[in-house]
């Protein structure tokens, strides 16, 4: 037996499974429905009602998963059932009774809670169990309705086994031939069997509800002063009663009454012994007949009347039972026989007297308990006054009877363990031309137990390729005697499923003549099955390992090398093929101690890692540099089974790093020129291009004609766009350089917001487009920001919306996002409604020199830089920009800024109006009036 936790009453717990019947069960439809109330309940994904047998849990309902059986050592309800209470586990893979069982691993199964199934004696008979695939817990709620759901079930498993008994008492009720009668409070009958009628010879539906006194031959009121008093005793009371016939003789009834304190009601049993009363006499004088020859027989001789009453026992026979002369005398054979056989007796002395002879086996109990089997021959005989008695012969067959049940428990035990085991016996007798199966074969084929196989019949139930297999090895067995042992596929015939057995057959031979062949066969489908998921599963891990791009190797407790991969054999052990099972340091001998502590701690559980280490390896004429991490890895019982060593090998990747980092600095050398040489190319180039935009400035402020005034604006707009491009260029080294140095003053944010729209004010006109300005009312009048760049960047935004819009407004808005001690934090705004950008393409446009599309920039110029330095520059800043728009309807880019703040001096004042009237053709206009009238406290018409 496995070891696993075992509760103290064990024995008593399976022989509770037995006698309530429950071992060995299927599935019980029935329970389904409990099942999902645990699911439910709980909220789980999967539940189960299972017993627990001895070495196996039996499933009896399954909701989420697909069992039939688990063998108990790799079950959680092996825990569950050592106690009372409910087990919950709510982490699975962190506690010690399931982290490193297989099903909960395998099946990545999370939380278990499961409930005893107990008797009325507290025994744990099997659980209901519920499970999840994720780490959670159960409420008191949750717990108390499991708890609960778990007392039902017992009783629905119990309350089947009762129905059962129930029926077997309903069945002796109307067969038994003693009268039984219930009566109620008022003595009258409620209930009674078909013998009372017989007996009686009345209808039932007379003697339903008359009173029971009515059938005694006088008002026995002895009886009713007995009766009376009935419920204070226990055990009952006995009373024999004459009761008279209408044409026949009157009949004499031993009665026994029993109180039932539930139902307040009076069982009665009664049992005819008026021909045994009579016949007693008859039988006394035959007893002086054959005294002697009782006394001197060797075996047991015994005489007994009609009620079983032992009227005499020989001498022998009083030794073997251990009884006195004075002892047995009085002694019924009820007494005698053991208790579950007095219904036997019954009808052997039913036999006799119908028969007026009987043989067969009787069991008696000696006086000291130990049961005595005797084969007798027993004769009716009459006395002289007519009255009937039995002699008994009787051989004494216990030492027989004992080692015959030895051999058939014997049997049964062997019967019992091939079913568990799942193995099945089976004979093919030639010369009968017979085959012969055990039930527990006919239960692997999947096949009723009267079943009648035959050769050809028991070789379809193979799969084709297994049935070839079966012929030859059969073949080879009957003709070379030749044992086989091997393994086939099955199809059951109930089922259809195919399951892996196990066969072995073993030839007998008589005179050189191959008489029978017999063997084994055994249910392996769970282990076979497992065995190749296992197989399948380590040829998986053993590619990986072999193939992993990485040195890998695994050693055992003593070092020895266990799997390794081939880029550890190329690493290490160039030129050598087999190097399992040798041991670490025999092959490395000049291995430093610290490493080798490093292992040995490995192997106490502390693991290891280190990044880039320079190690020298033979037959390399430089040094490596590694990667290298040391584990150990575990055994399924949790112990250390040994140590795994992974390598890198970098040493290419360390040498490709310094060459871009030499690289990078170069580049960083070439990036820093080339910003330098950008910063000083636009100085040398802005101070000629301020003369000629100066000069032609002055020009044009002279008397000229048109087409020589025509002309200088060409070349002062030219000299302008080539000034903006060039501060541009500046901008974006210095941005790129990382030379960019921010300004932070204290400037007003409202004058900061008029500047920025008189700027691009006139570009508007010109193009006859609506320039918005809507400031939110309330805001500090001081910031602490670089009021230059800031203006930059709302310059860009606003040219560019101009730029883009033919028609329509362009919205610069400034809005309060929040307050937070001394900062405010902003948000800057410009809406337009011109031409919009395709989703696909936003991200492009904040790339250097990138507009839309090449078609335009063609149309509308610029270098495509704005953007870039207006990110770049709100990125030093701490933000950047955020573009919302859709394609002919416009762009809205806004950014979000935190600053110091400081409250004006100057204090808000009403204004001394009530009512406005707001006039103006732009909603958009009106709305910013409106808002701003608002915050003055004004209402409008």
């Amino acid at each position: 037996m496995e070891n696993y936790p075992i509760p103290e009453n064990e024995l008593e717990r399976i022989q509770r499974l037995k006698s309530y019947e429950l071992l060995g069960l299927g599935k019980d439809p029935d329970l389904d429905v409990f099942a999902q109330a645990a699911c439910l309940i709980t909220d789980c994904p999967a539940s189960l009602i299972a017993m627990m047998e001895e070495d196996t849990q039996r499933i009896q309902s399954c909701v989420g998963l697909k069992l039939e059986t688990v063998e108990r050592r790799h079950t959680v309800c092996q825990y569950t059932i050592m106690n009372k209470e409910i087990l919950v586990i709510e982490d699975t893979f962190q506690d010690p009774r399931s982290s490193t069982n297989p099903l909960i691993q395998e099946g990545n199964i999370r939380f278990y809670a499961g409930v005893p199934l107990l008797d009325e004696d507290d025994n744990p008979l099997g659980t209901i169990c519920v499970i999840d695939f994720k780490v959670k817990s159960l409420s008191a709620n949750q717990i108390d309705s499991l708890q609960q759901l778990g007392k039902a079930v017992t009783k629905i498993l119990l309350g089947k086994r009762r129905k059962v008994q129930a029926g077997y008492f309903e069945e002796i009720f109307q067969l038994t031939n003693n009268m039984i009668c219930v009566l109620d409070d008022q003595y009258r009958i409620k209930e009674l069997n078909p013998a009372f009628t017989e007996i009686l010879k009345i209808s039932k539906s007379k003697a339903m509800g008359a009173s029971f006194f009515t059938f005694l031959d006088h008002d026995d009121q002895a009886l009713r002063d007995k009766l009376k008093k009935i419920a204070e005793i226990d055990q009952g009371i006995q009373y024999t009663t004459t009761m008279p016939q209408p044409d026949s003789h009157d009949i004499i009834i031993e009665w026994h009454f029993k109180y039932d304190y539930t139902t307040h009601e009076v069982f009665a049993f009664g049992r005819n012994v008026t021909t045994e009363i009579e016949e007693k006499l008859k039988l006394e004088n035959s007893e002086r007949r054959f005294r002697n020859f009782f006394e001197n027989a060797m075996g047991l001789m015994s005489m007994h009347d009609m009620n079983g009453n032992i009227l005499a026992v020989n001498e022998k026979g009083r030794n073997l039972l251990k009884y006195s002369e004075e002892e047995i005398r009085g002694l019924n054979l009820k007494q005698l026989v053991p208790e579950h056989h007095l219904d036997p007796l019954n009808k052997y002395l039913k036999r006799i007297y119908e028969n007026k002879e009987d043989s067969g086996m009787m069991i008696l109990n000696s006086k000291d308990g130990q049961k005595t089997y005797w084969m007798y021959h027993n004769m009716l005989e009459t006395d002289i006054d007519g009255k009937t008695y039995v002699v008994s012969t009787s051989l004494n067959m216990t030492e027989r009877i004992q080692l015959e049940n030895d051999l058939l428990h014997t049997k049964q035990i062997l019967e019992h363990t091939n079913t568990v085991a799942q193995v099945g016996g089976w004979e093919v007798n030639l010369e009968e031309s017979k085959v012969y199966w055990s039930d527990s074969a006919k239960l692997i084929h999947g096949v009723d137990k009267d079943f009648i196989p035959d050769f050809e019949h028991a070789i379809g139930f193979y799969e084709e390729e297994s049935q070839e297999k079966l012929k030859k090895v059969f073949e080879q067995a009957i003709l070379e005697a030749c044992p086989y042992d091997i393994e086939l596929r099955l199809q059951q015939q109930q089922s259809g499923e195919l399951i892996w057995v196990r066969v072995k057959g073993i030839p007998e031979f008589e005179n050189g003549i191959c008489k029978r062949v017999f063997g084994i066969i055994q249910n392996i489908d769970f282990s076979k099955n497992l065995y190749l998921e296992l197989e399948r599963k380590e040829a998986m891990l053993q590619a990986f390992v072999d193939y992993v791009p990485a040195s890998v190797a695994m050693f055992d407790n003593n070092f020895r090398y266990v799997s390794v991969s081939h880029q550890w054999m190329d690493d290490f052990h160039q030129g050598k093929t087999d190097i399992l099972d040798q041991n670490l340091f025999g092959l490395f001998p000049n291995i430093p101690e610290r490493r080798k502590k490093i292992y040995f701690d490995a192997l106490q559980g502390k693991s290891y890692k280190n990044v880039d280490e320079i190690i020298e390896i033979e037959g390399l004429p430089k040094s490596q540099h590694f990667n290298w991490e040391v584990r150990p890895w575990h055994l399924s019982d949790g112990s250390i089974g040994g140590i795994i060593i992974f390598t890198q090998n970098i040493s290419e990747s360390v040498k490709v790093n310094l060459e871009l980092k030499k690289a990078k600095e170069l580049a960083d050398l070439a990036s820093q020129a080339k910003s330098e040489f950008l910063a000083n190319m636009s100085h040398e180039i802005r101070t000629p291009l301020n003369g000629v935009i100066g000069f032609s400035d002055l020009l044009l402020k002279t008397p000229l004609n048109d087409v020589q005034k025509q002309y200088l604006n060409y070349i002062n707009e030219s000299g302008n766009s080539l000034l903006n491009i060039i501060n541009d260029i500046l901008d974006f080294s210095k941005i790129e350089s990382g030379k960019l140095e921010l300004y932070i003053d204290k400037f007003n944010i409202y004058d900061l917001a008029h500047q920025v729209i008189n700027v691009v004010l006139y570009q508007a006109q010109r193009k006859d487009i609506e320039l918005l300005l809507n400031i939110e009312q309330g805001l500090p009048p001081y910031v602490w920001i670089d009021e230059a760049r800031i203006k930059q960047v709302l310059i860009n935004l606003l040219g560019n919306a101009i730029k883009f819009t033919e028609s329509g407004e362009i919205e610069f808005k400034i809005e309060k996002l929040c307050f937070e001690n001394d900062k405010i934090k902003l948000r800057f705004s410009v809406r337009d409604t011109g031409i919009g950008i395709p989703v696909e393409k936003q991200q492009r446009i904040f790339d250097a020199f990138t507009q839309e599309d090449s078609s335009v920039s063609k149309r509308y110029g610029g270098t495509g830089l704005g953007l870039t330095i207006s990110n770049n520059l709100l990125k030093y800043m701490g933000s950047k920009l955020h573009l919302d728009s859709e394609v002919n309807k416009g762009s809205v880019f806004y950014f979000d800024l935190e600053f110091l703040y400081e409250e004006g001096g100057q204090e808000e004042v009403d204004l001394p109006l009530n009512r406005v009237l707001i006039v103006d053709d732009n909603a958009n206009n009106r709305l910013i009036i409106q808002h701003m009238l608002a915050y003055k406290g004004v209402g409008q018409c």
